[in-house]
């Protein structure tokens, strides 16, 4: 995985020098027709870049206004460099469109099949599409060809391709030879030119020496002398596409369980991935905790191989967690702000991404989706802002009245009760905090990629909730930890009943939120070591706004440091120093709450 000054180095040189430098990898190498049935993210992505190296490249849709608009130079996705790589190579007359099944079959003595598989009800991929394109090139094929899957396909796809092919062939009378070759791809979205271009491997899965041959010939220009290139059989070549991914998905569910404890028992999951990332037999990539994965390939890949595992009486029980694992991960951020807030009908909150990851609009399987649909049905109102994904999540939420789109990310703050951070653009790492602070309506972040240090929000006055780390809130002179500690330090008791006081000011000019009684005792074991005496008294309170109830919770510390902990929670806003200076009056809550020792 590169990283982010890696990754700009690589678009900017993808976009400016990718056209000499393909000019020098062809000198020797021989020119092929290749045909790409699929014009999706992977066949438009591979088909662009054969081109590129001076390959002979048609593509065929059955979508007409799709190929309409690429050959007038609209692109269908949003993959940086892209566009540009298409427009030369149309221009060169080495990339082409066309709905015609007939032409595409006769051009190509490679016909890559790069279309979905999309999952069925039981998650298991639906090869429709894939045996549909194979029986197309057999209808017209009059040559040797290598038919190639470059589709994600389960262990066995390529012999039911071949079946498939075999079968038009006997009806149509003809003895044409063809080999199916499994060629799975390995791009990221975001980065793809620089992956296909750039490749860690290129898995060839054949059985055949001629179809090998000529897939190395295809490669050469990619993969200097084959070192990258890794022949096997194409049950292996189709597995190990489902278990590249699979690997990549459990890293992440197993980070973001991870969290979840560290979060629970104070610790720090930044600091645990760095201390695991930097043993050599785990690395740090796809180590970070965030709101869960998504895309087109992590959701549907696992579930393929989990349905794979079922059909040949393999329970994949670690993958059957990985998935639990995300699911739930979706609605970690939802699930923060409810607890904060509690009743957020008519509650406002901007919503910073929608895409399942930076540099891509594509919206499939995104943790935005759950997360927004979670506080809709609460009754909250949301307003989102993607620098791409606009139009994607418009066609997603058509008609959906509690949700409005915001054409920059400032306009999304607005009034906001909060903001929820799902995506990690570069856009939003260093923002304008004043300006952000004067426009919301509560200066609350909800981050959801850990984008940010967490002593960044905190000094520009924010209350900070991210994934995995301690929470941070606002004016940390006046936070709760800060209060504790100053007035558990000189010991100061109450002049007349002698308990240690969580005195009013702890309610006072700050956004306070204690979530549980685990958060509650971490900050009070911070100060365990003042409260040695055994008769030595803690007691605090906690004020619920809505239901206008105070607790308090009274223990002695004995020198064995036992103590109660404070049951629930409580939240605490400005209005709540109000509420009980006002309504019940600090002296009140000390006269009926606070009895003599």
């Amino acid at each position: 995985m590169i990283d982010d000054s890696q990754f700009d180095f690589c678009i900017f040189f993808s976009i400016f020098n990718l056209s000499s430098i393909s000019e020098d990898l062809k000198k020797g190498r021989n020119s092929m027709k290749i045909t790409m049935i699929g014009i999706g993210y992977v066949g438009l992505v591979s088909a662009t870049c054969f081109a590129e190296m001076g390959h002979d490249v048609l593509c065929l849709d059955l979508d007409a206004k799709k190929i309409e608009n690429l050959n007038e130079g609209i692109i269908p996705i949003h993959e940086p460099g892209l566009g540009e790589m298409i427009k030369r190579n149309v221009a060169a007359g080495r990339l082409s469109f066309t709905t015609h099944i007939q032409t595409a079959a006769e051009h190509g003595d490679v016909q890559f099949i790069a279309v979905g598989t999309p999952p069925t009800e039981d998650g298991s991929a639906d090869l429709q599409y894939v045996l549909a394109a194979a029986e197309n090139i057999a209808r017209y094929m009059n040559r040797y060809t290598v038919v190639v899957n470059k589709s994600t396909v389960p262990m066995g796809s390529a012999m039911i391709v071949e079946l498939a092919i075999q079968s038009i062939l006997l009806e149509r009378g003809e003895n044409v030879k063809f080999s199916v070759v499994s060629n799975p791809e390995f791009l990221k979205e975001g980065a793809a030119i620089e992956d296909f271009m750039r490749p860690d491997r290129i898995v060839i899965g054949t059985d055949s020496d001629e179809a090998y041959a000529i897939m190395q010939e295809i490669y050469s220009a990619f993969a200097f002398k084959n070192e990258r290139t890794i022949r096997m059989d194409t049950l292996s070549a189709e597995l190990t596409k489902y278990a590249a991914n699979a690997m990549l998905a459990t890293r992440i569910s197993f980070m973001n369980d991870l969290a979840r404890l560290a979060e629970k028992a104070g610790a720090n999951i930044d600091h645990v991935r760095k201390g695991m990332g930097s043993d050599s037999r785990i690395g740090r990539s796809f180590l970070y905790a965030g709101a869960g994965y998504g895309g087109s390939c992590f959701p549907k890949d696992v579930q393929a191989l989990i349905r794979t595992g079922h059909e040949y009486g393999v329970p994949l029980s670690i993958l059957e967690a990985v998935e639990q694992v995300n699911r739930e991960q979706k609605e970690v951020l939802a699930e923060k702000v409810i607890s904060c807030f509690g009743d957020v009908t008519g509650m406002k909150f901007a919503v910073w991404g929608l895409a399942f990851k930076p540099n891509t609009d594509d919206m499939r399987e995104a943790p935005s989706t759950p997360m927004i649909q979670h506080l809709m049905l609460a009754g909250a109102e949301i307003i989102a802002y993607d620098p791409v994904a606009e139009k994607e999540a418009e066609k997603i939420y058509a008609g959906e009245k509690a949700i409005s789109f915001s054409r920059d990310a400032i306009g999304a703050l607005k009034g906001a009760d909060a903001l929820i951070i799902v995506t990690e653009w570069k856009e939003f790492r260093a923002p304008p905090w004043d300006m952000m602070k004067r426009v919301m309506g509560n200066p609350i972040i909800f981050d959801g990629r850990n984008i940010y240090p967490p002593d960044i929000p905190r000094k520009h006055g924010f209350t900070y909730f991210s994934i995995g780390r301690p929470w941070i809130e606002a004016y940390p002179e006046t936070s709760p930890r800060a209060c504790i500690w100053r007035y558990a330090h000189h010991k100061r008791k109450h002049p007349r009943t002698g308990v240690f006081l969580l005195p009013e000011k702890l309610f006072q000019e700050s956004y306070i939120f204690i979530e549980s009684r685990d958060i509650f005792r971490i900050l009070v074991m911070e100060c365990l070591s003042f409260f040695r005496d055994k008769d030595d008294i803690i007691r605090a309170w906690s004020a619920n706004i809505r239901n206008r109830i105070i607790e308090t919770t009274t223990k002695k510390v004995t020198s064995d440091g036992c103590f109660c902990m404070l049951p629930g929670k409580y939240h605490s806003e400005p209005i709540v120093s109000d509420f009980i200076r006002k309504d019940i009056g600090y002296e009140s809550i000390r006269k009926k709450r606070f009895p003599k020792s």
